[in-house]
C-alpha cells in the first residue's frame, strides 16, 4: 500500500488521522488500485494511464484528512469529487505543491 498506492501515515498524527498520499505512477504499469483499512476506516489509493495522462482516485475516510503529494514532473489539470462535480483545490500555504484533502472521494486528471 506505501509503494504503488503510497498509503503512508502522518508521524504527526498517528491512527492515521491524517494521511500521507505520495503515489508512485511506475512506467510499464497501466494501472494499481490498493485498499488499506486504517483505525479510521478504509482508504483507497488506485491509477490509471489514459494515454500520457493518469487518472488519480482517492478515498479518504470520515475523521480524517489526507495532504496529496503529487510526483515530481505531473500537474493537476482537473480535480472532482467521485460524483462528477468540479473542485477547486487549493494549494496548502506551508508547502508548495501540497494538497490537503478532507475526507470524502475525489478523481484527480493529471498530465506529466
Amino acid at each position: 500500500y506505501k509503494a504503488l498506492g503510497g498509503i503512508h501515515p502522518d508521524p504527526k498524527q498517528p491512527g492515521f488521522k491524517n494521511i500521507l498520499l505520495k503515489p508512485h505512477f511506475v512506467a510499464g504499469l497501466e494501472n494499481a488500485s490498493v485498499v488499506f483499512c486504517s483505525p479510521r476506516g478504509k482508504i483507497e489509493s488506485t491509477w490509471e494511464r489514459k494515454k500520457k495522462d493518469i487518472i488519480y482516485r482517492v478515498t479518504v475516510p470520515a475523521n480524517a484528512t489526507a495532504d496529496f503529494y503529487p510526483p515530481v514532473g505531473y500537474r493537476i489539470n482537473k480535480a472532482k469529487l467521485s460524483d462528477g462535480k468540479t473542485i477547486s483545490i487549493s494549494l496548502q500555504a506551508t508547502e508548495q505543491g501540497v494538497y490537503r484533502l478532507v475526507s470524502g472521494q475525489y478523481v484527480f486528471e493529471m498530465k506529466k
